[in-house]
């Protein structure tokens, strides 16, 4: 069986935040010290093996490992509780942890071995909870901040503001403000890059932007705004790296609000107010103050009002306000409104005033008899063309303002009014001009500023009432009733009623019924008897219509009430206390349902060698909404930590489970017993200690971790080298190891004896407990007894060198004095910067050295390029790198190892090369290779150049390499070689390889070429199984397994069998169905590819079948929405698992149950059928667009979604519906 495919750990990361609904990010963000990444591993230890998790923050060192431990079965778990790392020291968490991208993998270990290891996987960590109200976070429905108050204010009437929307929990959002505060640990400096980045995003623009086609999410720069989209922004910004943060508006005496800003809660920013830690952050282009970019509240002055058109004084008819989610049920946006006011146009010397008779609601049949009253305020008589209207409003339009108007009147005429007088103009509207009920406006003007206005409302004749109790169980059934009477004077004929009920809902009566006559007075009354499967808040409505009356609408709600639901939330309990003693542990179960749960039994299941006071308890009666906290005293003697798993069931059968990880944090008591040993290590074979080992004899009274540190110093009492250990100790006497570097003794180039000073003994939390000033002296060692194949002993030196004797140095020479271990070659790399930190030229050199003896090898910068470079010294050398060609892997580094003399640059050589290379004896070694991509070839050149070879490459593209691949040069010639196949589907032919070679001064050489013949592979080569997927890990008997395999293989694949079944090749992947056995339990599937020789290559992949267990439930969200006729509206289906197999489900519309007039057209979906997989204890979201046509008529349009099982005989449904406008 293939290893890699059996114990390769999957690893999955829970804990962070939940109100990220992507998976992505889910789970996956953390406020740094609060909350506590928790990373659950399914792996197959061997015995012997650990199961750990390494953190990394960047490249590929950890800077944590986790040990996971066991939890059930394959799961195990680690827990970064204490925040604790190499990249910080504990006192500084949480103020210098980065935030930023962090990753976790998972590993399995031997004696300290990895052995296989999962992917990397990604988290994210923002600021820490710093105790200021969290609606700064993730904002207050309903609440409003102006500049200069401390307190909310209620929110304004909107009006008709327009509002707009950024999400904090937005993907696009999290991404653009995590990627610019990477890295960073200040608040103040992260609010300031995403400050800056604000200012990328938008540009001031006059005048203010139509914002209906802009995008500030950060995906895209350079859009228009102005001061209250770069506020709200960066406030978006700031809060989703965890920053308290609020806009701010001025405000004037009339309530107009002239400049926005952001202020953040940065307590390390300085305030002359100890308790006002609020700073200011403005983002807006050509802000007015001269201060720094974040600054204390108290010293902000605000911006000068927005100025009028043309530039005059300030005006207020140009408002923007800010507002937290206003008219939203949601607590994570971040919202803000814009609202405009054309300047007022010149008087007209007028006045209008409408009066619709004496009242201003009718009921349908009357006559409307309207007066309109014109005023001449001047002293000139006029006649004057006015305009009325009188036009109605559907009553779904009402607030929207629609500009599909119907109009019941348009009167345009003129008027006689004498100076200071008043004419009256009357209109009479019949019942047969105005048809139906609904509100009606009537507008008379003149011009823009002359005008009146008046409204009024027309009943219908029938009065509609609802019955229906306020709240009922889910799944129980209740009754509705509908009452119809007619209040006119007259009989109403051919009456038709429509029923909107709650798409997830079972009704018994009629959706739609007609009422052939009403007389006057007469009632109907209609019952329907109702069962709504999902809890929540639902409407049911009612349309009543007839041609007599118009329409009437009438809705009402239920809240469907949901069962119980146990949840029992994990616990994390540090132990400080002493072993074999009681502990108190609490946990705590939920009822997050909304009816009672009766009769709640909790039960926790113990680890070995750990016993409990209590481990059952009955809660007579658990109510919707409410929680329990339970105690238990455990006693155990485990030395490592350990989890309790916690069952609940009501009796119901709902059930729950969750888990207290107990994490021991002992005290340890423990003091050096001044026994000492050491002893010299070679870990690599070569005769040379690489590590002084150094044992410390320690005596434990109390078990627990300790870590040791100490110094080495020489006999003159000069320090050489430290080193630490950290371990868990036992009670008795316990060795403790310390491995001193035994190249940094060598380069100290001091003979022993050497002393062990300074040594001191921690606790787990750092406290220091015993210490040595001088501990230990150990045994008589030479330097030269420890690992030193090459080193560089820090003495250097440098001086001009002029070859050609005009008096310019054509070298600047650096002398690097070096000592090997064995006689060799050494090759030595540097580079020389300037001192802006720019780099001038590099220079190397291989020379052949003595052994033990301080030798010279000189690196020669090359003084034209010094001269061209044009600064002057001192330079200094950087980037110094030696090694033995005996043993690359040894080598020695320095960064920044010396300061050469202050030379000026006009003291080098002024000439330049102008001559290319000598590129001679081009060889293929040899002549030949097969189109394998297997068997290589060696090409050589010789290469030759006055001033000094940049690179050789060769052109490599005919035979599938790389059209610069770059050749090494052999240390001590002028040969550059590299090794090449020929990839495989490379015609047979001789290619000639085309050799460029280009020295310092980018003079090139490319006239000569290396001949290659490829010619036909033999194919001995088995295929390689690059993948295989089944669409079911769990399953259930006798299921059918979809199997997905990618194979490879040099020449092709031309079989793939699942345990012998044959796989049909489907473009890349090789597909086909196995069956599962009946007899459930763990299997292997043995997968097997071979080529057309007949190689073949195999592995293997595991599976369980389990009796299935479970249901499937979704939604359709939002469940109703509405969208006017020719648009598009987007749409989630949401599915959730409970099965305990793996699925794959077919998803449909469907439009059974639904009556024909309130059916919507499948055909305006993007998709209406497909099969999807879901995994165990799943969730998905489907997206769909429904494109509603031009033309389609107002009113609701339903739609069903089915999910069934294809395994199973699972399914769930639900319905949503479209108010089309």
């Amino acid at each position: 069986m293939d290893k890699e495919v059996m114990v390769r750990p999957e690893i999955v990361i829970k804990g962070g935040l939940k109100q990220y609904k992507e998976d992505k990010l889910k789970d996956k963000v953390f406020r740094r010290k609060d909350d506590k990444p928790r990373f659950e591993v399914k792996a197959l230890p061997q015995s012997g093996e650990k199961v750990e998790v390494d953190i990394f923050r960047n490249g590929n060192t950890p800077i944590k490992t986790l040990e996971a431990k066991k939890k059930s079965g394959k799961i195990y778990e680690a827990i970064w509780a204490d925040w604790k790392s190499s990249e910080w020291s504990d006192s500084e968490i949480p103020d210098k942890i980065p935030v930023g991208v962090y990753k976790a993998k998972a590993k399995v270990t031997k004696s300290g071995t990895e052995l296989t290891s999962s992917g990397k996987k990604e988290f994210y960590v923002i600021f820490n909870d710093i105790g200021i109200n969290g609606h700064y976070i993730e904002g207050k429905e309903g609440y409003n901040y102006y500049g200069g108050n401390e307190h909310p204010e209620p929110t304004p009437d909107l009006g008709n503001l327009i509002v707009y929307s950024l999400h904090i929990y937005n993907p696009k959002i999290f991404d653009v403000a995590i990627e610019t505060v990477d890295g960073q640990s200040s608040a103040k400096e992260a609010a300031n890059l995403l400050r800056s980045k604000v200012t990328d995003i938008i540009g001031y623009s006059t005048p203010n932007p139509t914002r209906s086609t802009l995008n500030y999410d950060g995906t895209q720069s350079g859009q228009p705004g102005q001061c209250m989209d770069y506020a709200n922004l960066l406030t978006a910004y700031i809060r989703t790296v965890g920053t308290p943060t609020r806009p701010i508006t001025t405000t004037d005496v009339d309530g107009w609000n002239f400049h926005e800003w952001t202020e953040a809660w940065l307590p390390e920013v300085g305030s002359s107010k100890p308790t006002d830690k609020w700073s200011v952050l403005d983002s807006t282009d050509g802000s007015h103050y001269e201060s720094d970019a974040v600054i204390p509240h108290n010293y902000w002055i605000a911006h000068t009002p927005d100025y009028g058109p043309g530039g005059g004084d300030p005006s207020p008819w140009h408002s923007r306000v800010y507002i937290y989610n206003a008219s939203s049920s949601s607590k994570s946006d971040v919202r803000y409104v814009h609202y405009e006011v054309d300047p007022p146009l010149p008087t007209y010397n007028c006045s209008i005033k409408i009066y619709p008779t004496t009242k201003s609601s009718y009921t349908i049949g009357e006559d409307i008899t309207i007066n309109v009253e014109f005023k001449n305020d001047g002293g000139t008589d006029r006649t004057i063309e006015y305009n009325t209207t009188v036009t109605q409003l559907a009553e779904i339009d009402r607030y929207k303002r629609t500009n599909e108007t119907i109009y019941v009147l348009y009167d345009t005429n003129n008027i006689a009014i004498p100076a200071f007088e008043t004419v009256n103009v009357s209109y009479t509207i019949s019942p047969s001009e105005y048809k139906t009920n609904g509100h009606y406006i009537v507008k008379t003007w003149i011009n823009e500023t002359c005008m009146g206005f008046a409204e009024f409302d027309i009943h219908g004749g029938l009065n509609i009432s609802i019955s229906a109790p306020p709240s009922a169980n889910v799944n129980e059934k209740y009754n509705v009733s509908l009452k119809i009477e007619n209040i006119l004077n007259t009989p109403v004929t051919n009456i038709t009623a429509c029923a909107l009920f709650p798409p997830d809902s079972n009704v018994q009566g009629p959706t739609n019924f007609t009422i052939s006559t009403l007389s006057l007075g007469e009632s109907n009354t209609t019952e329907w008897s109702v069962i709504i499967s999902e809890a929540g808040i639902h409407n049911i409505g009612f349309i009543v219509f007839s041609n007599d009356t118009g329409y009437e609408c009438s809705y009402t709600t239920i809240k469907s009430i949901s069962p119980p639901e146990l949840d029992i939330e994990d616990e994390y309990v540090p132990f400080f206390g002493e072993f074999g003693e009681p502990f108190g542990i609490g946990f705590r179960v939920k009822n997050i349902g909304d009816l009672n749960a009766t009769n709640v039994y909790v039960e926790i299941s113990l680890p070995e060698k750990v016993t409990a006071t209590n481990t059952t308890w009955n809660i007579a009666n658990l109510p919707g909404g409410d929680e329990v906290t339970l105690y238990t005293d455990i006693t155990f003697n485990l030395t490592e930590d350990f989890v309790i798993d916690v069952f609940a069931s009501d009796d119901a059968s709902h059930n729950a489970s969750g888990v207290v990880w107990v994490h021991l944090i002992t005290a340890l008591a423990a003091e050096f017993n001044d026994v000492y040993s050491d002893y010299g290590v070679d870990t690599d074979g070569d005769g040379l200690y690489n590590y002084l080992t150094v044992e410390v004899g320690v005596n434990v009274t109390t078990a627990g971790t300790c870590s040791i540190e100490g110094w080495l110093y020489d006999g003159n009492g000069n320090e050489i080298v430290q080193a630490d250990n950290s371990t868990y100790l036992n009670a008795g006497n316990q060795s403790v190891t310390l491995n001193f570097d035994g190249f940094t003794i060598y380069k100290h180039g001091v003979d022993g004896p050497y002393n062990l000073s300074y040594l001191k003994l921690y606790d787990e939390n750092g406290t220091l407990i015993d210490s040595r000033d001088y501990a230990y002296t150990t045994s008589a060692y030479s330097y030269t007894d420890f690992q030193h194949l090459v080193a560089l002993t820090g003495n250097y030196s440098d001086h001009g060198t002029d070859t050609d004797g005009n008096g310019l140095f054509d070298y600047l020479t650096v002398d690097v004095e070096v000592i090997l271990a064995n006689p060799g070659y050494c090759i030595i790399n540097a580079r020389l910067m300037d001192s802006n930190e720019e780099e001038i030229v590099w220079a190397s050199n291989t020379s052949h050295l003595l052994a033990d003896m301080p030798q010279i090898v000189q690196l020669n910068f090359n003084g034209s390029i010094i001269y061209n470079h044009g600064v002057d010294g001192p330079y200094y050398l950087r980037d110094v790198y030696i090694y033995h060609t005996g043993d690359p892997t040894q080598p020695d580094y320095v960064y920044d190892a010396y300061t050469t003399t202050a030379y000026s640059h006009v003291d080098f050589e002024h000439l330049m090369d102008i001559t290319p290379p000598s590129v001679t004896n081009p060889t293929a070694t040899p002549l030949s290779v097969i189109a394998d991509d297997i068997q290589e070839s060696q090409l050589t050149v010789t290469v030759t150049d006055e001033s000094g070879i940049a690179s050789v490459t060769v052109d490599l593209s005919d035979i599938g390499g790389s059209p610069t691949q770059e050749m090494n040069n052999i240390p001590g010639t002028d040969v550059f070689t590299v090794n090449t196949t020929a990839a495989v589907g490379t015609a047979l032919d001789t290619y000639d390889l085309q050799v460029n070679a280009t020295d310092i001064y980018e003079n090139s050489n490319t006239s000569v070429s290396i001949a290659l013949t490829v010619t036909e592979a033999v194919d001995t080569t088995p295929p390689t199984i690059e993948s295989v997927t089944l669409d079911a890990y769990t399953t259930i008997p006798d299921a059918t397994i979809h199997v997905t395999v990618e194979a490879t293989d040099n020449v092709g694949v031309t079989s793939v069998t699942a345990d012998g079944t044959d796989l049909v090749e489907t473009g890349s992947p090789w597909e086909g169905d196995i069956t599962a056995p009946s007899a459930t339990g763990d299997y292997t599937l043995t997968i097997r590819a071979e080529d057309v020789a007949e190689n073949f290559a195999e592995t293997t992949v595991d599976y369980s079948v389990v009796i299935p267990a479970g249901g499937l439930g979704v939604a359709i969200l939002p469940k109703i929405s509405s969208a006017p006729a020719g648009s598009t509206l987007p749409l989630d289906i949401k599915i959730v698992s409970t099965e305990n197999f793996d699925d794959v489900l077919h998803v449909y519309l469907t439009l059974d149950g639904i009556p024909p007039s309130y059916q919507a057209d499948l055909d305006w979906s993007d998709w209406t059928d497909k099969n999807v997989q879901i995994p165990t204890g799943g969730e998905i979201v489907l997206p769909i667009t429904v494109d509603i046509p031009s033309g389609t008529s107002p009113g609701y349009k339903s739609f069903g979604v089915k999910v069934e099982s294809t395994k199973w005989s699972s399914n769930a449904q639900d319905y949503g519906a479209v108010l089309v406008t």
